[in-house]
């Protein structure tokens, strides 16, 4: 039950939707009173466009939509057994209409500046999915990297960021799949021919502390 004198809450997309199943919240939207002034949906990459449309009630002026179109779209089993164009509603994301060319349209910002990756695997990344529109922060560049050295084989002495290109490849696809480790608790496969490490990159020297 909501009380007025909150004026934020946090809560999961589950909690959200079974709020709409509160009677006061269900009489409030029939007499269009929406029980918040802004709703911000985060990681909407990961939930479906019905979700993210009933969730849309319970706004009065903002619904923010924040992630990633890019990211792997939401999982629904249901999806499965519906006709298409019922099942483009839980298979695909709030944001899967979304392109990097749609970036400047009213309503749409995109964020170019990261502040996770080493550059080097940013421009792999950038590359194949954001049309090198990806930028480094400040702390990204001046981070201190570690002396990959002394890592242990088979890392050691490799590049960050390896390329594994499908196009060119000749082996069987099947062998390329994964398959499931001891008691089905991780992934594994075999090693596989076709890396190639473009994005190397300069590596900045350690500073020790």
């Amino acid at each position: 039950m909501l009380e007025r004198r909150y004026r934020l809450v946090a809560c999961t997309c589950f909690a959200a939707l079974r709020m709409l199943q509160d009677p006061a919240v269900a009489l409030a939207l029939e007499q269009q009173q929406a029980p918040f002034h802004t709703v911000i949906l985060d990681e909407a990459g990961l939930v479906s466009r019905a979700a993210a449309a009933a969730l849309s009630l319970l706004a009065a002026n903002r619904f923010l939509l924040v992630g990633d179109p890019r990211q792997l779209a939401p999982i629904s089993r249901v999806a499965r057994l519906l006709p298409s164009h019922q099942a483009r509603w839980l298979s695909e994301s709030a944001l899967g209409h979304l392109d990097i060319e749609d970036a400047g349209r009213p309503g749409v910002q995109f964020l170019r500046e990261q502040h996770r990756m080493l550059p080097e695997i940013r421009r792999v990344v950038s590359r194949y999915l954001y049309a090198d529109q990806l930028q480094d922060s400040r702390k990204v560049v001046v981070r201190e990297t570690l002396d990959w050295h002394d890592l242990d084989p088979p890392l050691q002495g490799q590049p960050r960021a390896l390329w594994y290109v499908l196009d060119e490849d000749t082996t069987d696809p099947a062998a390329i799949r994964a398959s499931r480790g001891p008691r089905g608790r991780s992934w594994r496969h075999e090693p596989l021919t076709g890396l190639h490490p473009p994005c190397t990159g300069s590596r900045a020297p350690r500073r020790d502390s």
